[in-house]
């Protein structure tokens, strides 16, 4: 496998915290009507939170995966795994 360089890796790193800024953002602005008034209804304001939470899951699945993928492609498992 290729090396993945410390470049390549936090880039992804910024993409997907970019992403996850923007959702935040849209979070927030999902807890007000078009009249800028906030939310109260604690079911609405739940639906748009296990929305969001699963959108944000899947950045920091993405963050997880990037640090795993170059792990794997920057450094000898196999030879760590012995040592344990």
């Amino acid at each position: 496998m290729n090396e993945i360089s410390k470049y390549d890796l936090a880039r992804s790193y910024t993409i997907a915290t970019q992403r996850i800024h923007d959702l935040v953002i849209e979070l927030y602005e999902s807890f007000f009507d078009e009249d800028g008034n906030p939310l109260e209804h604690p079911g609405r304001i739940a639906n748009n939170i296990v929305g969001y939470r699963q959108k944000i899951n899947l950045e920091f699945d993405m963050i997880r995966e990037a640090a795993q993928q170059a792990y794997e492609a920057n450094y000898d498992i196999s030879a760590e795994e012995e040592l344990l």
